[in-house]
């Protein structure tokens, strides 16, 4: 379906999972405030969402490690722009400009979750809808089961 929401026949979406420190996500919330400017990149090493480009995803949720949040819980969503090998270097936070990844993703419009997610309640994407639980020790960025919750 072109530019869809719908990645297969079981009504399953696709999403990023971003696994970020609580200082970026906090950063990326001044960011939007601040700074005039409606789309941010944060760079990812994770070979798992090389092929992200390819699906129809449309949101990033961020687990955050951080001291303030549960390691496990995934507290903020935004729309999913773009993955990119470039670095948009313009649409960094100030200060990360020349921290190199293999990948860049973009989003924009970040919120809050009204109610964190427990990252064990999230399941990896596979196309016919049967992805396994993650866990609580997932460590970078991958593709999931767009929950579509706000």
């Amino acid at each position: 379906m072109e530019n869809g929401l719908i990645d297969d026949e079981n009504n399953k979406s696709p999403a990023l999972l971003a696994v970020v420190e609580g200082n970026r996500i906090g950063d990326a919330f001044k960011y939007f405030q601040n700074s005039g400017k409606n789309k941010l990149y944060f760079y990812s090493n994770s070979k798992q969402i090389k092929n992200a480009g390819n699906k129809r995803i449309t949101h990033v949720y961020f687990k955050v490690r951080d001291i303030l949040f549960k390691e496990s819980n995934v507290v903020a969503k935004a729309d999913f722009i773009e993955i990119t090998n470039e670095n948009p270097v313009e649409f960094r936070l100030q200060g990360s400009e020349s921290e190199e990844g293999l990948y860049y993703y973009g989003f924009t419009n970040l919120r809050k979750l009204n109610c964190p997610i427990e990252l064990s309640e999230m399941r990896y994407f596979k196309p016919d809808g049967t992805g396994s639980r993650l866990l609580n020790s997932t460590p970078g960025a991958t593709i999931i089961i767009d929950p579509e919750i706000d």
